[in-house]
């Protein structure tokens, strides 16, 4: 099965390190293991980063164009939820919000939302997670019409309102499973960037019915070195979240 939009994957974690920093095979963003992340059972590879909210475990990387919304921008991640009311995935927030992802009983469900100036496009999926179950969450904005999209498992799209301007450009650090005070409970991986849209033929084959697929996948792969794909031109894309609450 071809990997979908290859030629506009930016980053790819893949999680399946046992401790530590956690690499990226794509776009040479590694990512600074804070607080002891460790490591579990995965779904598509043998291994996921297990993340303890009461150790204030997470994953981070300093700002960096590549991992601002400017532009289209796709978010993927494979989640396993154990508990918390607040349970944050990518996040770039700080004194700047740019975005936020995860799960937030307050909304019901799993989200994205994407800021400019004061203004939120909060996509929110019904759907409520099962402690122990894994789920596959595509998420992204457009910015032909500045909305922020979910889907969760393949299933139906949900759209925030439109933003009235371009997102917020924040400095703030990029974080995997921390937004402020709050912490994911549970396992993830993998995760991956792209600086374009996946329709839903991608998506369906990113979820590849519950299995989820592997990078490189069976179509032959290209090399990369810190994110510039020999035989495709990459373009860097550079430059959430409930706005003004910090738990």
């Amino acid at each position: 099965m071809a990997f979908p939009k290859e030629a506009f994957l930016t980053h790819n974690w893949q999680m399946g390190e046992a401790s530590g920093t956690r690499a990226d095979l794509v776009g040479g963003m590694t990512l600074t293991d804070n607080n002891t992340v460790g490591s579990a059972a995965g779904l598509v590879y043998p291994l996921a980063a297990n993340l303890i909210a009461a150790n204030s475990e997470y994953l981070s990387h300093a700002d960096d164009a590549s991992l601002r919304i400017v532009g289209a921008t796709t978010f993927e991640v494979w989640a396993r939820w154990t508990s918390g009311t607040n349970a944050p995935l990518f996040c770039k927030r700080g004194a700047t919000n740019e975005y936020e992802s995860g799960y937030y009983s307050g909304y019901g469900g799993m989200y994205l939302d994407v800021l400019s100036g004061g203004s939120l496009s909060s996509a929110r999926s019904p759907l409520v997670p099962v402690s122990g179950t894994w789920y596959h969450l595509v998420m992204w904005y457009d910015p032909a019409d500045r909305k922020a999209r979910i889907a969760v498992n393949g299933g139906a799209v949900a759209a925030g309102a439109a933003l009235p301007g371009a997102p917020n450009v924040s400095a703030a650090a990029f974080a995997i499973c921390r937004d402020l005070a709050a912490y994911w409970n549970g396992d993830i991986g993998p995760a991956r960037m792209w600086n374009t849209l996946l329709d839903a033929a991608d998506r369906t084959a990113l979820y590849n019915g519950g299995a989820g697929l592997a990078y490189p996948s069976t179509s032959t792969p290209t090399l990369s070195i810190y994110g510039a794909k020999f035989g495709h031109k990459q373009v860097a894309h550079g430059g959430g979240m409930r706005y003004g609450d910090a738990s």
